[in-house]
C-alpha cells in the first residue's frame, strides 16, 4: 500500500517490537461469550441513546464534538478550559492547547468523511487536518511537539511501547486495514483493536493517540455501530487513563480482551456522560427561558436560545442565516440575551467582528470533562 505516512523519530531494532509485528488477520481467535455479551450490551445502549438524541442540530449533537476533543486533548497532555477553546475556535487566542483541541474537532470530521474507507491514505489525512488546525509554531528548523505528556500512566505506558520500525509500518496498517473489513468479529471488538493497532504502531512523529481516536468515530460509522451520533469515547477512557494504559500495554503485550473490554465499558460510559450532559443542557434552557420572560412572544431572542444552547460561540451573521431573521434583528436579539445574562461578549470592549458566547454551556462543557465515572 502506498502510504504518505511518515515519522522523524528513531525506531527501534525488531527485537523491541511485540504485538505489532504479529498479523491480527493470522493470529486472531474468537472472544470468549463473555466479552461478547458485554460488546453485545454497549452496542445497544449506543443504538437506544442514539434514537434518542438522533437529531443532528440538536444542541447536545453539536456540543458532544467539543466535548470529546476536549477529552481526547487531555489524553494528549493538552488540557483547555472551554472558554479558551471558544476563543480559539473564533481565532482570538493563541493558547496552543485550546487550538489543538479545536484541531481535535477538525480530525473527527475528517475521519468521519473517510469513515466507510480506512486505509493508511485515509489515515494519513486525518493526521494532516490535525497537523494543519494545530498549527504547531515553528522556531529555526525545528517544530516544537504537538503532543503533550499526557495524564501520567498513560503516558508511561506509551513510552514503554516503542514504534515499529519504519519498514514494517506499512504491512501492519495493511494488516489492520485487512482485519477492520472482517465480518466475523464484533463490529465494537473491531474498533477496538484498530485503536489499540494504531496507537502502538506509532506511525507518526506526533500526534498518534488523537489521530487514532478521532478514527474510533469514523470505525464507528462505518460498522454501523452508530449512524449519525458521536459517543465521547475520549471522555469516557479518561476517566479512567490508568485502566486505558494498562489496556494498551496488555495489546502490545499479545493480550487483545482488556483494550475490547475497556471499550465496551467506554461505550457504557459515553452514554452515561452524554445523558448528564444533555439534563444539564436541559436546566440551563430553561433558565434562560426563566430569564427571558417578557420578551414578546415572536422575538427573535426565542429563535436564539436553543441555538445559543448547542454553539458555545454565536455571531450575527450565522444565526441570521439560520433563524432567517435580518442581522439587525438578530444584533437586537443578542443584546437582549447579553442583558438578560444569557450571553456574554466573545471579547468585551472589541466592536469589530463581534461575537458572544454562553458562559453557562461552557462551564457545562468544563463539568464535563471533570465528572466521575457514571457507573
Amino acid at each position: 500500500m502506498t502510504s504518505r505516512i511518515a515519522r522523524s523519530h528513531g525506531r527501534p531494532t525488531r527485537a523491541e517490537t511485540k504485538v505489532g509485528r504479529r498479523s491480527l488477520t493470522k493470529t486472531w481467535t474468537p472472544l470468549p461469550f463473555a466479552t461478547r455479551t458485554v460488546l453485545d450490551h454497549a452496542v445497544r445502549e449506543l443504538a437506544r441513546f442514539e434514537d434518542a438524541t438522533s437529531t443532528p442540530n440538536a444542541p447536545l449533537a453539536r456540543l458532544l464534538p467539543w466535548a470529546e476533543s476536549m477529552a481526547s486533548a487531555r489524553l494528549e497532555g493538552r488540557p483547555a478550559r472551554a472558554e479558551q477553546v471558544a476563543m480559539a475556535e473564533r481565532g482570538r487566542t493563541l493558547q496552543r492547547e485550546a487550538k489543538w483541541v479545536v484541531a481535535g474537532m477538525g480530525a473527527t470530521r475528517a475521519a468521519l468523511q473517510v469513515a466507510g474507507a480506512l486505509n493508511a491514505d485515509a489515515i494519513s489525512e486525518v493526521h494532516a487536518e490535525l497537523v494543519a488546525g494545530a498549527k504547531p509554531f515553528r522556531f529555526g528548523r525545528q517544530p516544537l511537539p504537538l503532543a503533550g505528556s499526557g495524564p501520567a500512566a498513560l503516558h508511561e505506558a506509551l513510552t514503554r511501547i516503542p514504534p515499529l520500525p519504519s519498514d514494517e509500518v506499512g504491512a501492519a496498517l495493511d494488516d489492520l486495514v485487512a482485519f477492520g473489513q472482517r465480518d466475523d468479529v464484533h463490529p465494537l471488538a473491531r474498533v477496538a483493536i484498530a485503536h489499540a493497532r494504531l496507537q502502538t504502531v506509532q506511525p507518526f512523529a506526533a500526534g498518534n493517540g488523537m489521530v487514532a481516536r478521532a478514527l474510533v468515530h469514523g470505525q464507528m460509522r462505518a460498522a454501523g455501530i452508530l449512524r449519525a451520533s458521536l459517543a465521547p469515547m475520549s471522555a469516557a477512557l479518561a476517566a479512567d487513563p490508568r485502566g486505558y494504559a494498562v489496556a494498551l500495554l496488555a495489546y502490545h503485550e499479545g493480550d487483545v480482551l482488556p483494550i475490547v473490554e475497556r471499550f465496551a465499558h467506554a461505550a457504557l460510559e459515553a452514554v452515561g456522560r452524554s445523558r448528564r450532559l444533555r439534563e444539564d443542557l436541559a436546566t440551563i434552557h430553561e433558565r434562560w427561558r426563566e430569564a427571558s420572560t417578557g420578551l414578546r412572544r415572536h422575538a427573535t431572542a426565542w429563535q436564539v436560545l436553543p441555538l445559543a444552547l448547542g454553539s458555545p460561540t454565536l455571531d450575527a451573521a450565522g444565526i441570521a442565516q439560520q433563524v432567517g431573521a435580518s442581522r439587525m434583528a438578530v444584533y437586537n436579539a443578542l443584546g437582549v440575551l447579553e442583558e438578560r445574562g444569557v450571553l456574554e461578549p466573545l471579547t468585551p470592549g472589541s466592536r469589530r467582528n463581534r461575537a458572544w458566547r454562553a458562559p453557562a454551556v461552557l462551564v457545562a462543557l468544563d463539568r464535563f470533562q471533570l465528572r466521575d465515572s457514571t457507573f
